[in-house]
């Protein structure tokens, strides 16, 4: 399934993923937990959104990708996968390597987000995500 197709929104639509886990804790900027529950229960229609980071972080992902895969002589092609036993926890991974049994997860941040990174903080709403 391609990521960003019809087909992948309405499968992501139909369960809990990475990107849901930080409206869950409460730390996403962008939904509060009850908004997501509206959405998740058809209560409310889910609304696809966008600014200006996420836009550039969807054009620069296949150039990281590309960048990482050199750096590590391995390639890491975005993969969506299920729970095995509960089907509806999934995630959309920016890369998977089969032979290293490695997740990539690619973040292409705003300013504020970049300077912490450079800090070495990492933002509570990405640690969540990659927990998942």
């Amino acid at each position: 399934m391609e990521q960003g197709s019809g087909d992948w929104l309405t499968w992501r639509r139909g369960g809990l993923g990475s990107s849901d886990i930080p409206i869950i804790m409460g730390v996403s900027p962008w939904r509060t937990p009850h908004q997501l529950w509206q959405e998740k229960t058809k209560k409310i229609e889910a609304k696809q959104f966008s600014n200006f980071a996420i836009e550039r972080g969807n054009r620069l992902e296949p150039k990281a990708r590309a960048m990482f895969e050199l750096l590590m002589d391995e390639s890491f092609p975005p993969f969506v996968a299920e729970h095995p036993e509960f089907p509806q926890f999934r995630v959309s991974l920016d890369g998977w390597s089969e032979g290293l049994s490695a997740i990539l997860e690619i973040k292409c941040p705003g300013e504020a987000d970049h300077t912490k990174a450079k800090n070495g903080e990492v933002p509570e709403k990405y640690i969540w995500q990659v927990e998942w």
